[in-house]
């Protein structure tokens, strides 16, 4: 019988975990909240997918209006679509308006941050309901429905997870992978092994996005970074902007090698053995 894999993206890693761990990632249906989550590499390949919000005019409240009103539409029936598919497995977040009406026992939540299952954020986890997330269950997998967790494994599993977790190895998978399909996997992030050669350094700062979801704090992005950065050798830090950053790294740090957005860490890992990993809380 065929099953067709259905994956709601949510984040660049939850990509490439996916990806990495699905063999035929190219015969996926993919569904995304905006047009410019989509990677070039699949318009190139002609790679199935949805996009919920389209582009529509946004200087008039009246086009505007009903621009959204049409998304709605098309959003509702291809909720009605997908759910007449019976066999289907479905990947991603659990969390995200595509995948809410998909959560059921066969859902395969992908990890989507590595933060996520850290203990403080664990603890949060299990307190969320219909406030907060929008969701009348616990998300990020900890809900009793979901039976599996795409993971990398990079931290000590949460009890929670014990039962659910599928780990990968990420270095493991990469090196069974032939050139081919690595230039493949790179080519969807925009990247290629030699600009992935270029961040090479001892040190790599994973960046924080307080200031856009309105964290209270007496610092800004750029003095938080400032009083970090002091710390280390001068211009020999690569910065890797966090991906819903909009601050200009390259204006206000221009001595400093600022990692183009949209590539995940981990690919960035792959080619280069950092000394030390500086963040906050990533």
């Amino acid at each position: 019988v065929f099953f067709m894999n259905v994956f709601f993206y949510r984040t660049n890693w939850a990509l490439l975990l996916y990806i990495l761990f699905e063999t035929e990632w190219e015969k996926t249906f993919y569904c995304f909240e905006n047009e410019s989550q989509v990677p070039s590499y699949f318009l190139k390949k002609d790679i199935h997918y949805f996009v919920f919000k389209q582009s529509y005019e946004q200087n008039s409240k009246i086009k505007w209006f009903f621009g959204r009103l049409k998304d709605e539409i098309r959003y509702w029936k291809f909720v009605k679509w997908l759910r007449s598919i019976k066999n289907k497995h479905c990947f991603g977040d659990d969390d995200s308006l595509l995948s809410k009406p998909f959560i059921d026992s066969d859902f395969f939540v992908v990890e989507d941050g590595l933060a996520n299952y850290t203990p403080k954020n664990v603890e949060w986890f299990q307190k969320i309901g219909l406030i907060g997330h929008g969701c009348n269950y616990k998300v990020m997998g900890f809900d009793a429905k979901i039976h599996k967790v795409l993971m990398s494994g990079a931290f000590n599993l949460p009890k929670e997870m014990a039962n659910k977790a599928v780990c990968i190895n990420i270095k493991d998978i990469w090196d069974t992978k032939t050139i081919d399909e690595k230039e493949k996997i790179l080519d969807v992030f925009n990247t290629s092994k030699q600009e992935l050669e270029e961040y090479r350094s001892d040190y790599v700062l994973l960046t924080q996005n307080y200031d856009s979801y309105n964290i209270e704090s007496k610092e800004n992005e750029y003095s938080r970074y400032v009083k970090i950065l002091k710390n280390y050798p001068d211009g020999k830090v690569v910065i890797k902007p966090h991906p819903s950053s909009s601050f200009d790294y390259k204006k206000f740090f221009p001595n400093y090698k600022i990692v183009k957005q949209g590539i995940p860490f981990e690919l960035m890992a792959l080619y280069n053995k950092y000394k030390v990993i500086i963040s906050i809380n990533s």
